[in-house]
């Protein structure tokens, strides 16, 4: 038997369909032909053609088919080599219409270098690569997954080389934000020192609020909205508001000096939650 796959692109691959059933007719091909046509759509009463055969069943032909006659996709020449089948493999071309460029005949090209498939360039003269596929014998296919693999894992290593000093640049950053929070509290004191420090410190939270999400717009605006990210935020001010009213006595001397021992601790609490426990959603 003779499996025939087109992959599974959206557009029609006729052309191959077209040799094939020429040589059956001209009596070229005498075995049984089961093509996985996909999108191409072909009648034809020498051919059994299925739109999508259902994976398990198409790996089972492809274990009992005698040969293999693909298109250039990958993956159908690898499942093909791993079963040490023939394949001839026909790629499919932009000229006519077949696939948005022709990467195809380049990957067909890289196999047959190797001497693991046939190519059929040609398609009058399927029935020459027919009689080739006789006497081929594919050599042996070896992925190259863990090599691929291993230059990966070499590439982040030498990413994560260059980035040793991230925890330096997360505490800048933090450090920054500290310092800009606790200019603009003191800023705010200084203008409405007359009122409550519930009152001034829901007044920064807003103003705070809406600074991070002009941050956000402009520089993080691929960031997807997070609901448990706003929750930590939101949490963290509120636990803080109950912790300058719970010690609103002891904040009214030396109240600035205070303050910013508090943000300074705010701010370390923050920094290693977030670094040392992995949890993005702080910043």
């Amino acid at each position: 038997m003779i499996l025939v796959s087109l992959g599974t692109q959206d557009r029609e691959f006729t052309r191959l369909l077209q040799a094939i059933e020429r040589e059956i007719i001209n009596g070229n091909i005498k075995e049984k032909v089961i093509v996985q046509a996909g999108e191409t759509k072909f009648i034809s009463e020498y051919m059994e053609i299925f739109d999508l055969i259902p994976s398990q069943e198409f790996l089972k032909l492809l274990d009992e088919c005698r040969i293999l006659i693909c298109h250039g996709g990958v993956g159908t020449i690898i499942d093909g080599l791993n079963r040490h089948k023939k394949i001839i493999a026909a790629a499919r071309l932009k000229e006519y219409g077949e696939h948005q460029n022709n990467h195809q005949k380049q990957i067909i090209h890289e196999f047959t270098e190797k001497k693991l498939i046939l190519e059929l360039d040609q398609f009058d003269q399927l029935n020459e690569k027919l009689k080739e596929a006789e006497d081929f014998v594919p050599g042996n296919y070896e992925s190259n997954t863990p090599q691929f693999i291993q230059s990966i894992n070499h590439y982040l290593d030498e990413v994560l080389g260059t980035n040793e000093n991230t925890f330096h640049r997360t505490l800048m950053q933090y450090l920054f934000y500290g310092f800009f929070a606790f200019l603009f509290q003191f800023i705010i004191l200084l203008l409405f020192s007359g009122n409550s420090l519930i009152l001034l410190s829901c007044f920064l939270f807003v103003l705070l609020f809406l600074y991070q999400k002009f941050i956000q717009y402009f520089f993080y605006r691929d960031l997807p909205f997070s609901f448990h990210r706003e929750a930590i935020y939101i949490g963290l001010w509120i636990v803080q508001i109950f912790f300058i009213w719970y010690l609103k006595d002891w904040f009214q001397q030396y109240f600035i000096f205070k303050m910013f021992v508090c943000f300074i601790l705010r701010f370390f609490f923050l920094f290693f939650l977030s670094y040392f426990f992995h949890l993005p959603d702080i910043d």
